[in-house]
């Protein structure tokens, strides 16, 4: 398998990420190290130094060492030499890096909203509605009971549901960074 030249963007939890990186300007023979760190207010963080070999640097987030949480963290890569007063500390790499649930231990529980999970069963109920065989004569979707002649409240409710996940989906997105419709966001500070 050939290792990625970009650092990641997206890993799982406790899973071996690799990735490799050349610095001409930083060599190794003039005493120059690298690091990147992981960093998150809340989600812990991670340390992950690089090995040198043949002009390029090979950086290795092992299984046992990745212990991130699921998350949004910074990750920013430097380039250093020395220690104390006479450190060198260059930045070479800042960008986001997601990681997702741990789909190892995962439960078998529904890990979708509960938006989500309304709208899918207003979905399916208005495919149930056109389907003889399905014995489903009433659905309860927020707090509502319908019944199966009421078509159009279903679709009504549909409308609905999909615009509050739309808006769900969009504050999700805001608090981790990520683009929400054709706005550019920044996180300062």
């Amino acid at each position: 398998m050939e290792v990625p030249t970009k650092e990641p963007s997206s890993i799982q939890p406790a899973t071996t990420v690799k990735w490799k990186k050349t610095f001409t300007d930083y060599a190794y023979d003039d005493g120059y190290t690298t690091r990147y760190y992981t960093i998150s207010g809340n989600n812990g963080s991670a340390t992950v130094t690089g090995a040198y070999a043949d002009g390029t640097w090979t950086f290795t987030l092992t299984a046992a060492n990745n212990t991130l949480a699921k998350g949004t963290y910074k990750l920013a890569g430097y380039v250093e030499k020395g220690s104390g007063a006479s450190l060198e500390r260059y930045c070479e790499f800042i960008g986001m890096l997601e990681v997702s649930d741990d789909v190892s231990t995962a439960s078998a529980t529904d890990q979708r909203t509960i938006l989500r999970q309304q709208l899918d069963a207003v979905e399916q109920a208005i495919l149930n509605y056109f389907d003889d065989d399905v014995p489903v004569e009433e659905i309860s979707i927020k707090g509502q009971a319908l019944r199966r002649t009421e078509l159009q409240k279903l679709q009504n409710i549909k409308k609905q549901l999909q615009r509050d996940l739309r808006i769900e989906e969009r504050k999700e997105n805001l608090r981790n960074g990520r683009r929400v419709g054709s706005q550019i966001l920044a996180d300062i500070g």
